[in-house]
């Protein structure tokens, strides 16, 4: 695994978004109008934009539609076992 998947896996936000586009196996859509509390704005500024730099995301800024990226697919195997660990 390389650092920058390690970093995106990093933040509890940043893996909850992950997991939920695992158990989707599609898109989620976030609020573009979110960024007025800190919360929103710390995923538009911070961690959606370093998960698609990354390229373990497509998102869309503004109409807040995120999808599995190109390289989504290399976190399989984590994702996988972060799921059971939470279900169980």
């Amino acid at each position: 695994m390389k650092d920058t998947q390690l970093n995106a896996l990093a933040h509890e936000r940043r893996r909850q978004v992950l997991l939920a586009l695992h158990e989707t196996d599609g898109a989620i859509a976030l609020d573009p109008t979110a960024t007025d509390d800190e919360l929103g704005i710390e995923m538009y500024h911070r961690h959606l934009p370093k998960l698609q730099s990354s390229e373990l995301v497509s998102w869309n800024a503004d109409s807040g539609e995120v999808r599995q990226g190109t390289r989504f697919d290399e976190l399989q195997s984590v994702l996988d076992a972060l799921a059971a660990r939470t279900t169980s």
